[in-house]
């Protein structure tokens, strides 16, 4: 933490700095886009608009290469949260948000040739009156006639792996007269891995087994899009998207297991997922009255098998020991249907009235299975099917009103109620809620280069049907049990955002946050020796992050651009089983809980000619996972590094070679079991501290 507040003061340091002379240009209508004015000059309100000359230097071939480089922002993916709501994402198309929840601004961006881009204006998310949305909002402009195309390939190679050559993106775009249209086909995933050996010890510290182990993994994905918008004269405006994708990943995990008192074994681990989905996502917006009246659509399917097994044989024999499988089969729908009204009552003062109806549902099943002496499975234990079932109802109100010329307000009002059903066999049981939530957001414009956000929220978490239905993992041989009780956690956020413009020489963002919550959703006792994911009363999060881009030819250090990117993150509960306070722990289905999180790269486009040169660092520090036996802890260093060279027009294509993990990072694991519970002796000390091995990737990337 103490880092992070060295960061804080080194931006209030940056703040004082005087800001670079910059013109003042008119609020532009529709038709002046695309007029020429001086790159990155400063509208009236704060406002910067950024032309395709301020990316030159970086070549872009898509949209988002060029909103990557927009000093001190980031672009934040669409919130997986309860229904489609309102706006949370902070990248808007042609002044539009994105209606869709798996169709996030990234995947958007990436399908926009650079060469459409007629502006991208930095803005106070205050001064749109669009509902949600708060702090720093880039709007992407974009026009063109006719055919364009993008193209993305990469080939990964990687020690004691097999290479990676089918890693890809493609799209067409076009657009005829009223109608848009763009197909996009992505073929991505990754392939990684480690070895090593792995140390067990008893509670005396005596060495007890010795297993060296060889880790891989694949992840493959392929989507395919189509997306369709109509902008009619008449003000009326309609989008679609269709998605279909399939998901397949596999871990694979083998190695002798050495003891000292003999029966030694090959053990391989096998696991993994095959899954496939669509989305379908529509909105059609009309002029109503005083206002604009939307309708918006949304459903998904997803079907997905989940198996993990373990095979143990004797290692001189090579007779079978063991063999378990466990295998769950899931099937998940939601529909959404949303409704809202957008008004004004005058200069600065904007309502949304909105409606939405959501239903999910999620029917699952498991089998457990054992070898027979001949090495087949047969089925041990089926498990009674769980069928989970959430009907959901909101309506909201929000108003925009600019109090002042420099202070501005959002406030939200909302409530929901919620019908929570599940199923086990014939038992059943059925929950019913009611919930307040909102916001107020308070923009305050100190200055053109300076600018505050003062936020508080009022938020219902995204409650994950997985959470009822419990599951296996045969390599760490523990289980976790559902939970039908578990209810979704409410929180009061509160939010300090501090956006700095340093003229030419960049920008930064400083966000401080607290959050208390009520029914934590973390690892609770379930009973019967399991754990799983309950509900905690009452728990406290805090953050600090620090965004922050500086273009350093002022200095003399013409072409170089330094980016950070910091935050640091510290949670507090009390353990359930110990009642003792702890952090968060790590939950099924959700990302760790971050210790703290570094990004630094810097780059060089050198002057004159058509190289870049790059390097970079990334490190991630997690906390630890407390089950009811055991607590464990995953982290990797001394971090990841890079380093990048690039040439932007080779035969008319961007082209680059990377070299990864520079710091030969390792990727490292303890965990302490105990015989019964945390609340008794410990019975094994695991860890291990395995290879993780350098990576070459070579790309090219173009428009056509």
């Amino acid at each position: 933490m103490a880092t992070h507040w060295a960061y804080l003061a080194a931006f209030s340091a940056l703040s004082s700095l005087p800001a670079a002379a910059q013109a003042v240009l008119d609020a532009g209508e529709a038709e002046r886009l695309a007029a020429a004015s001086a790159p990155g000059e400063t509208e009236a309100g704060g406002r910067i608009a950024f032309l395709p000359a301020d990316f030159e230097r970086f070549s872009p071939v898509t949209a988002l290469d060029m909103v990557e480089q927009v000093p001190g922002f980031s672009i934040d993916r669409v919130e997986q949260s309860r229904g489609l709501g309102q706006a949370s994402s902070n990248v808007l198309i042609n002044g539009e948000r994105l209606s869709g929840k798996s169709n996030d601004a990234v995947a958007v961006l990436g399908r926009i040739p650079a060469e459409r881009v007629l502006r991208i204006e930095l803005v106070d998310a205050s001064t749109l009156g669009i509902p949600g949305l708060s702090g720093q909002v880039v709007n992407v402009v974009t026009s063109g006639e006719g055919l364009s195309g993008v193209l993305d390939w990469n080939v990964r190679l990687r020690e004691r792996l097999e290479p990676r050559y089918n890693e890809g993106e493609a799209s067409l775009s076009g657009k005829l007269g009223d109608l848009s249209w763009t197909v996009g086909l992505d073929i991505s995933g990754n392939r990684f891995g480690n070895n090593g050996p792995e140390f067990v010890f008893d509670a005396a510290g005596n060495l007890v087994e010795r297993r060296d182990e060889d880790f891989e993994g694949l992840d493959a994905f392929n989507e395919g899009t189509i997306a369709l918008g109509w902008t009619p004269p008449n003000g009326h405006e309609a989008n679609l998207s269709v998605s279909y994708a399939d998901f397949n990943f596999t871990r694979r995990l083998r190695g002798p297991r050495l003891r000292p008192a003999g029966d030694d074994i090959f053990r391989v681990f096998r696991g993994g997922e095959d899954e496939w989905n669509s989305e379908t996502s529509g909105d059609y917006a009309l002029p109503f009255r005083s206002g604009k009246l939307k309708l918006i659509g949304y459903y998904r399917h997803e079907d997905s098998r989940f198996a993990n097994q373990v095979i143990e044989r004797d290692l001189v024999t090579n007779d079978l020991a063991s063999g378990v499988r466990f295998v769950q089969d899931f099937i998940e729908n939601e529909a959404i249907g949303r409704v809202e009204y957008d008004w004004s009552t005058g200069v600065g003062r904007d309502w949304q009235i909105a409606a939405e109806q959501a239903y999910n549902r999620l029917d699952a099943g498991s089998d457990f299975l054992t070898t027979d002496m001949a090495g087949a499975f047969q089925l041990e234990d089926r498990s009674t099917p769980v069928l989970v079932d959430e009907n959901r109802s909101e309506i909201s109100i929000t108003h925009t009103r600019q109090v002042t010329p420099k202070l501005s307000l959002q406030a939200s009002l909302a409530g929901e109620y919620s019908e929570l059903a599940s199923e086990v066999g014939i038992d059943s049981n059925v929950d019913e809620f009611i919930r307040p939530k909102g916001y107020i957001a308070a923009t305050y414009e100190v200055s053109d280069a300076l600018t505050t956000t003062l936020r508080v929220d009022r938020e219902v978490g995204q409650l994950s049907l997985f959470d009822f239905v419990s599951t296996r993992d045969l390599n760490d041989e523990n289980q976790e049990g559902g939970n039908r009780s578990i209810v979704p956690d409410q929180t009061w956020r509160f939010e300090l955002q501090i956006d700095r413009k340093f003229g030419d020489l960049g920008g930064a963002t400083f966000t401080v946050f607290h959050e208390e919550i009520e029914d934590l959703v973390d690892q609770v006792p379930l009973g019967d020796g399991l754990t799983g994911p309950g509900n905690i009363d009452s728990a406290q999060l805090s953050g600090v992050r620090l965004d922050t881009t500086l273009r350093l030819d002022q200095f003399g250090l013409n072409g170089v651009q330094l980016e950070l990117v910091a935050d640091a993150q510290l949670s507090e509960v009390v353990d359930p089983l110990t009642g003792q306070k702890r952090r968060f722990s790590d939950r099924r289905n959700t990302l760790d809980d971050e210790v703290s999180f570094v990004f630094a790269e810097l780059r060089w486009d050198i002057p004159g000619t058509p190289y870049a040169v790059s390097t970079a660092y990334e490190q991630n520090r997690s906390a630890q996972i407390f089950r009811i036996d055991e607590i464990s802890s995953n982290n990797s260093l001394p971090g990841f590094g890079s380093v990048q060279f690039e040439h932007k027009d080779l035969f008319g294509l961007n082209a680059f070679v990377r070299v990864a993990n520079i710091y030969d990072q390792t990727d490292r694991q303890t965990r302490l079991v105990f015989e019964n519970d945390r609340l008794g002796p410990v019975s094994q000390r695991l860890k291990f501290d395995r290879d993780f091995g350098q990576i070459l990737v070579v790309g090219f990337s173009g428009t056509f």
